[in-house]
């Protein structure tokens, strides 16, 4: 029942997009349907995309939980440290 669900919304998300592709608040939502998917190459493509269309929004936190989810343990720390150099945040510079 939930995948038939993910499934749904995931179409829904992509039915959305059509109106605004441009923007981070229309496909951050979709990128996280995708991951409840477990759709994850989709995910990778849709946020190297989404970060090409919209340059000063960064979305490598997702890529993160990507790479966590798929085992990709050499990538996610370095992924989520991007993420964290983009926000100013410092916590991880060790």
């Amino acid at each position: 029942m939930f995948v038939v669900v993910c499934q749904e919304s995931v179409a829904r998300k992509l039915e959305f997009l059509t109106v605004g592709p441009f923007s981070a608040m229309r496909n951050t939502p979709l990128q996280h349907q995708l991951f409840l998917a477990c759709r994850y190459e989709e995910i990778i493509s849709t946020v190297i995309a989404t970060q090409a269309w919209i340059p000063k929004y960064s979305i490598r936190g997702i890529l993160a939980l990507v790479y966590w989810a798929q085992g990709f343990f050499d990538k996610a720390p370095e992924e989520e440290r991007l993420e964290l150099d983009w926000r100013g945040d410092s916590r991880l510079k060790t």
